[in-house]
């Protein structure tokens, strides 16, 4: 499509979408079906000479038509941001299933409601885990994630090495731990004044670190901001569309957690007036019983 057939986006709506999606620059610290996503693969390599080299590749996983994981060849990528949320999650290693989460929120300054009623699923600010070890692993279930969504595109293989060419691929990236803060360092604090997220294309690469005898890859994100992509009416539909994934989430979050709320409140009710009643049944006791 030339620049004389690109149907004129409406700006007004555009910067309210952008005010909703938290991604002004100056504004920046912070449903459906579920989007291919970009991660590390981290698993062994199989010990025959004639395997695949795969651990540490970035890959990519939900792509349609593809029932397996599809592994960017070379190790880079680009990626257009559209949206950055924050969001808790608890899981539980026993059920191995997530158990709680919270809104979706755009940044920190957003309350950050959980399913059960909980602000932040119960966990503490960070300033007072920072120096409380035992604090800390008492919520070490609980996890701050940065989830980016926006376009991918890239060259893969398949396992067995069949070429895959990927272009505008919709996706997202889920960042904790050592992977939280890149994007932000990188990408977010350098975008220029009067910017947004999706204004620009970043690449995408990975560097290898190592603590004793752990093993773990951490993003890097590198744009050099000298030329904006232009906000073709595809790319706003394209907002519309994860502005409504967002909204649909938090709106079943939202629910879940009044719901919470009400069913406390609710059992602390009828536990006042169980004490209530108790309390009468025991002054009634006292009134029947003689002196002697």
């Amino acid at each position: 499509m030339s620049d004389n057939e690109l149907m004129i986006v409406d700006e007004a709506a555009l910067a309210v979408l952008a005010d909703e999606l938290g991604v002004n620059a100056e504004d920046l610290q912070g449903g459906g079906k579920y989007l291919p996503s970009l991660r590390v693969w981290g698993k062994d390599d199989a010990e025959e000479e004639d395997a695949p080299r795969l651990k540490g590749k970035m890959y990519v996983t939900g792509i349609e038509g593809y029932d397996e994981p599809i592994f960017v060849v070379p190790n880079t990528i680009t990626f257009r941001p559209l949206t950055q949320t924050f969001q808790w999650t608890q899981y539980d290693k026993e059920q191995k299933k997530t158990v709680n989460r919270t809104r979706l929120i755009p940044n920190f300054n957003e309350e950050a409601r959980d399913e059960k009623g909980t602000i932040r699923c119960g966990k503490p600010p960070s300033k007072d885990l920072k120096d409380n070890k035992a604090l800390q692993k008492l919520y070490e279930d609980i996890t701050l994630y940065r989830r980016l969504q926006g376009i991918l595109n890239f060259t893969g293989k398949t396992a067995a090495g069949k070429e895959v060419k990927v272009e505008n691929l919709l996706s997202s990236i889920n960042l904790k731990g050592a992977n939280f803060l890149p994007f932000d360092e990188e990408f977010a604090k350098k975008l220029p004044a009067k910017s947004r997220l999706w204004d620009w294309v970043t690449s995408i690469s990975t560097t290898r670190h190592v603590n004793g005898q752990v093993t773990y890859w951490v993003f890097h994100f590198d744009c050099d901001f000298k030329e904006k992509e232009k906000v073709t009416p595809e790319l706003f539909q394209s907002l519309i569309y994860l502005q409504g994934q967002i909204n649909d989430m938090n709106k079943a979050i939202d629910k879940s957690y009044y719901d919470a709320i009400n069913n406390k409140q609710s059992s602390e009710d009828a536990i006042s007036a169980l004490k209530t009643v108790n309390s009468s049944l025991q002054s009634d006791m006292d009134d029947d019983i003689p002196f002697n």
